[in-house]
């Protein structure tokens, strides 16, 4: 709110709980992985996150699943 961000990139649930009630419009990695497929700024989004998880990113079956069906990799 200070810096007056138009949007905070969050996954930590209790996080983003708290930014919406502070009206605080908010994106996942997911979310910002589509983004960047939908403007063409990368090609796939299944290769990221399968990197991400590689590394200590945990995301959830169903949530991976979600993702990779909106960016039509499923």
């Amino acid at each position: 709110m200070e810096k007056l961000a138009e949007l905070l990139l969050i996954d930590e649930r209790l996080g983003r709980n708290a930014a919406e009630q502070l009206k605080i419009s908010v994106i996942g990695t997911g979310g910002l992985l589509l983004a960047a497929k939908q403007q063409k700024i990368i090609l796939s989004v299944k290769p990221l996150i399968e990197e991400l998880i590689t590394t200590g990113y945990r995301i959830s079956p169903e949530l991976e699943n979600t993702i990779l069906r909106l960016a039509k990799e499923l």
